[in-house]
């Protein structure tokens, strides 16, 4: 309905898919949340998780990094 440009139901479908481990739908989901609305830390840490799993190491390296910029106190983000 609104044409993929709602952050908050595009963040919950890349939520669906990283459950069910379709990590390259939810990636795509989760990407288009954030070129909507950036803020969001935590859909930053499921989509390093996601491109981790899939093995893009370099957008894995800046998903991670936009967390820690972000919330500089998450310890998962540090870790990853």
């Amino acid at each position: 309905v609104s044409e993929k440009r709602f952050a908050r139901a595009q963040r919950a479908l890349g939520t669906y898919y990283f459950k069910r481990q379709a990590y390259d739908l939810a990636a795509d989901a989760f990407e288009k949340a954030l070129s909507i609305n950036s803020i969001f830390h935590g859909i930053w840490f499921c989509l390093g998780c996601c491109q981790m799993n899939l093995e893009r190491w370099e957008k894995s390296i800046f998903s991670f990094t936009r967390v820690i910029s972000l919330e500089p106190e998450d310890a998962e983000a540090w870790a990853n």
